[in-house]
């Protein structure tokens, strides 16, 4: 999810920090996909830590909001993966309207 009021947060997989995402926008978005890619076939610990800061000096607020986890094989390659789960039984996705 991003929007105005959304901020910035480090996402860590297994204890190491992968990438740091930006959810500003300047309006709300629902299924605004980020990935770390990369991954060994293994299970994984998957930690956000919200930063408290503005996504843009313009931003609201610095909330960091999940609307879904999505974890995808090395073997798909879907488009866009939000319109093809149905598709996969072997997918799992946790939808949470819950902001962090």
């Amino acid at each position: 999810m991003t929007g105005p009021i959304y901020g910035k947060a480090d996402i860590f997989v297994d204890g190491v920090r992968k990438r740091t995402v930006n959810l500003y926008a300047t309006s709300r978005h629902f299924n605004a996909s980020r990935s770390v890619t990369g991954l060994a076939n293994k299970s994984h610990r998957l930690r956000i830590v919200v930063l408290g800061v503005k996504g843009n000096k313009s931003a609201n607020g610095t909330f960091v909001a999940v609307d879904a986890f999505h974890r995808r094989r090395h073997q798909d390659r879907y488009a866009n993966p939000f319109h093809e789960l149905a598709a996969d039984r072997q997918t799992r996705i946790c939808r949470a309207a819950t902001q962090l």
